[in-house]
């Protein structure tokens, strides 16, 4: 069974969009959440697509989904104080019993809006010899490490990489990844962090340029470029 967590729970708050958080600002007419749960409503090898709502939003989300022909094709997780939290909960709907290494999980951003069903194809055929797979881009700028107000070190740009979506896990890998952080306590930000704790190997696979999660009003701008829409 291949489900994809779509994670749409989070306020937005580097964004600045106002009242509503960046995952309802609009591409071509159509929030950023709508056109990542179209992406994988349309690809006939996920079995389930589960939406993570901030709970203050869950009415809005649900009148998008269904204006867009899309609520009955998903199912709808209250999300939580953060992503960890929010993927928690968005598990327990996956199923009662533990999930195997037949089964995969992506997880994906709602707000990455522009990638593409061919990559996803690509990441989930590197799942065949793999406990997860991780999308990136290569980084093409100078990152220093900071030391106080001075440059610490100069970071090797061959050696580094920004991850973009989607994530993707092997059922049992990410069975054992959320009972680690129930068990044991474990409090990395996202499931990659849990993931290295634990000593599961994450492949890279090299992603296009355009394929864009919008943090903030600049990365809405290119999204928007890269789409060919306004």
């Amino acid at each position: 069974m291949i489900t994809a967590l779509i994670l749409a729970a989070g306020s937005g708050t580097r964004f600045g969009s106002g009242s509503f958080p960046k995952q309802f600002s609009e591409i071509g007419g159509r929030p950023l959440f709508v056109h990542s749960v179209q992406t994988y409503v349309r690809i006939a090898e996920v079995d389930k697509v589960i939406i993570v709502v901030n709970p203050q939003l869950i009415d809005q989300t649900t009148d998008a989904l269904k204006k867009y022909d899309l609520y009955s094709q998903v199912t709808v997780a209250v999300g939580g104080e953060t992503r960890q939290v929010s993927v928690q909960n968005a598990a327990e709907l996956l199923a009662e019993d533990e999930m195997g290494a037949e089964d995969i999980v992506i997880l994906h951003n709602s707000v990455s809006p522009n990638t593409s069903a061919k990559f996803i194809h690509i990441c989930l055929s590197a799942m065949s010899d793999s406990d997860a797979v991780q999308a990136c881009v290569a980084d093409t700028r100078t990152v220093f490490e900071v030391d106080g107000e001075f440059v610490g070190r100069v970071l090797p740009r061959s050696n580094l990489v920004y991850n973009c979506d989607p994530t993707i896990y092997r059922g049992d890998v990410f069975d054992h990844i959320l009972k680690a952080q129930k068990q044991l306590g474990m409090s990395g930000d996202t499931t990659s962090d849990t993931a290295r704790e634990l000593g599961y190997r994450i492949r890279l696979l090299h992603s296009g340029y355009d394929n864009i999660k919008v943090t903030n009003q600049w990365d809405l701008a290119a999204v928007r470029a890269a789409m060919g829409l306004s």
